[in-house]
């Protein structure tokens, strides 16, 4: 079976999946900028998102894209992305760490603004480990200060969709468009495997993170990107979160017996005696 270009129709589209591109598919992108603004809040554009392999992926483009910009440090939180991987993904792109302490209202901007950077890893939906939102009023701060330095937000939309306490939270990215940067993935909505995430650039950086992704893996799986796609499309996605925020939400089922010490397992090989314990079949004497 020949493998070359088919004969068609000269004037009728062809809708066979093109090969890999470094921004991703046009209809995944399009579907998932419609899906952050009507859920997230966010200020998303097609033209502004770069599909990629997932945070860790996401976070690395975003990290060169910095050094390349002639950035030397970023500022992250503490506690939060203290795991070596991180810190190593962040020295790999040729950046030191600068830790900003957390509080009970999220990142502190004042020690933030102490601080000699003008970039910032943030998680202000659902900030890891602590569980703080950051307040209206940090982040009106926080987008202050970057528009005053010209600096760049990273918003890592940790745990966004899975909120039980509160109600959910826009993205920061709403606030200050032309200085955030977001990072979402399906690995905690649908599964791990499904390597597939997002980083909604803003407008000055959109294409220098679609080079760095055309430099790493010339773009993500198209058939995977379609099928996300088919499901944001058709609601099913939606419905899929709706149904796990019910699960994860309710409370934990008691067991129906007292809890005791365990049974005794039966010896497969010893013959049972439930049938000498039953009574004889009255066909046996007619």
């Amino acid at each position: 079976m020949a493998l070359g270009p088919t004969r068609g129709h000269p004037h009728r589209p062809d809708r066979r999946p093109r090969l890999r591109r470094p921004r991703g598919s046009d209809r995944l992108r399009e579907v998932l900028a419609a899906y952050l603004r009507r859920v997230r809040a966010a200020a998303a554009e097609p033209e502004h998102l770069v599909i990629c392999g997932g945070f860790v992926q996401g976070l690395d483009l975003l990290l060169r894209t910095l050094a390349h910009a002639g950035h030397h440090a970023i500022a992250v939180e503490d506690p939060g992305y203290g795991d070596d991987k991180t810190r190593a993904a962040i020295t790999g792109a040729g950046l030191r760490p600068v830790p900003v302490p957390v509080d009970d209202r999220g990142l502190d901007v004042a020690a933030l603004a102490a601080a000699d950077v003008r970039a910032v890893l943030v998680t202000p939906a659902h900030q890891r480990p602590t569980g703080v939102v950051l307040t209206p009023e940090r982040r009106r701060a926080l987008t202050t200060w970057a528009a005053a330095r010209d600096a760049l937000i990273i918003e890592d939309d940790y745990d966004a969709e899975f909120r039980y306490d509160r109600e959910p939270v826009g993205s920061l990215q709403g606030l200050a468009p032309q200085h955030v940067a977001v990072l979402g993935t399906v690995s905690k909505s649908l599964a791990p495997a499904i390597r597939l995430g997002w980083v909604l650039a803003p407008p000055p950086f959109t294409e220098r993170v679609a080079r760095q992704k055309s430099i790493s893996d010339r773009g993500s799986p198209v058939l995977d990107q379609l099928a996300l796609a088919a499901l944001l499309r058709s609601g099913r996605y939606d419905r899929h979160l709706r149904r796990t925020r019910t699960t994860y939400a309710a409370p934990p089922r008691r067991p129906h017996r007292r809890p005791g010490p365990p049974r005794p397992r039966r010896n497969p090989h010893r013959p049972s005696r439930r049938l000498s314990r039953r009574r004889p079949s009255a066909r046996l004497y007619r």
